[in-house]
């Protein structure tokens, strides 16, 4: 059986490559060998070719990028939108970017925001605020991600890398879990909030249980630093997260997180998570076998 771990070099037999020496590290080496290997060709002159056009490439890029730097954002945005985005539905999710400050447009001295600011921008931060956004639908929400994407991602590609291209944080977080990203964003749509909110501490928490999660109390929760404790393990949560348990918390500091039906001194029964993620996980055809060990399983 094969060796896949070795690479098969093919060589001419009888021919061993030899040390270089003295001067074969040169320049003048290198160009006399290609010549020898590319007679017809004159070297030289294509090597002088190349390298003033890469010359005159960079000069003009340049001056076009210190020409667009000084421009608007949102300049990009309206030809993002007249050249590419031809969809009404992609056309809506810009126009609820821009009516809720999601764009940049100006900064807090009243300045234009330009494209020179949004290459020093923290654009995840854009994603996290959509996300934090607990008066729209989830669905809302996770359309608006992926137009914001969608848009920067272009600009990336229209400004040949002078804006950066942009992941989707929450997805950088889980690249490891067995379950893709997509399909847990499927799954969590046809949660409650409730539920939503388990979920995500299960699928963005290592290999928390469900126990761990069930039994958090808000003293563990530091919403300043982005950090939930569990027993003296600290972990890093995205900021929606934290939304999330503050909106649940209604203004409590003390206490679990969840608590059962009769009220905040008992126990939110795990049988019942179980239940609504068998339901919600058939929907979108993970079968009848789920369970929540499958959210922290890895590959």
């Amino acid at each position: 059986m094969s060796d896949f771990s070795k690479i098969q070099w093919e060589t001419s037999k009888g021919k061993n490559p030899q040390m270089l020496h003295g001067g074969s590290d040169s320049f003048e080496y290198f160009l006399n060998y290609c010549k020898s290997k590319l007679p017809s060709q004159n070297l030289e002159h294509a090597c002088d070719t190349f390298s003033k056009e890469k010359e005159r490439l960079d000069e003009q890029m340049n001056k076009s990028i210190m020409t667009f730097s000084k421009e608007p954002l949102l300049a990009a945005l309206l030809v993002w939108i007249k050249d590419i985005v031809q969809d009404s539905s992609q056309r809506l999710l810009a126009k609820i970017l821009l009516e809720n400050d999601l764009i940049g447009i100006q900064n807090e001295s009243g300045q234009v925001w330009t494209l020179a600011d949004a290459k020093n921008f923290d654009h995840p931060n854009v994603i996290e605020a959509i996300r934090c956004r607990r008066d729209w639908a989830f669905s809302l929400r996770e359309n608006l991600v992926k137009c914001y994407l969608d848009f920067i991602n272009w600009l990336a590609k229209a400004t040949y890398g002078y804006i950066p291209g942009l992941e989707d944080p929450d997805l950088l977080r889980v690249q490891g879990r067995s379950l893709s990203y997509s399909i847990f964003i499927e799954f969590l749509s046809k949660l409650k909030e409730g539920d939503q909110l388990i979920a995500k501490l299960l699928y963005f928490g290592g290999s928390r249980t469900l126990d761990d999660v069930l039994t958090l109390s808000l003293e563990d929760v530091d919403f300043k630093n982005r950090i939930i404790t569990y027993g003296m393990q600290p972990l890093e949560y995205p900021l929606h997260v934290f939304s999330d348990i503050k909106e649940l918390s209604q203004g409590r500091k003390k206490g679990k997180v969840f608590f059962g039906r009769r009220g905040k001194s008992t126990a939110l029964n795990p049988a019942t998570i179980f239940r609504n993620f068998k339901e919600a996980a058939k929907e979108v055809g993970l079968g009848s076998e789920f369970t929540p060990k499958v959210l922290t399983t890895n590959k």
